[in-house]
């Protein structure tokens, strides 16, 4: 498969690759597809972070109570809508107004 040298390294086979550009010619019938390989031996991948988020839920009625929710997310794009939505699984609210906050 290939020489010695690689093959001691089971790393290097499972981690190099090779990434594909592909330009393809959009004009009516022009048919030009021109396909290229570039070589890698790492990618940097970013790994989400866990984030710590502290909310209080405060009602008035029928007496004023103040709740605090703590949510652990690695998710990048929490919005307040879907903490709302995790909230409403505990206490009743509605969340059709979470898009206006």
């Amino acid at each position: 498969m290939g020489n010695g040298r690689t093959e001691k390294y089971p790393s290097f086979l499972i981690f190099r690759g090779q990434f594909r550009h592909e330009i393809k010619c959009t004009t009516p019938n022009c048919g030009f597809v021109d396909i290229s390989y570039e070589p890698f031996l790492s990618v940097s991948l970013s790994v989400p972070l866990h984030r710590k988020y502290t909310v209080k839920f405060i009602t008035q009625h029928p007496v004023r109570k103040i709740t605090r929710f703590n949510f652990n997310s690695s998710y990048q794009f929490l919005t307040v809508k879907d903490i709302m939505e995790q909230i409403e699984q505990v206490v009743k609210i509605s969340t059709a107004n979470a898009g206006e906050i």
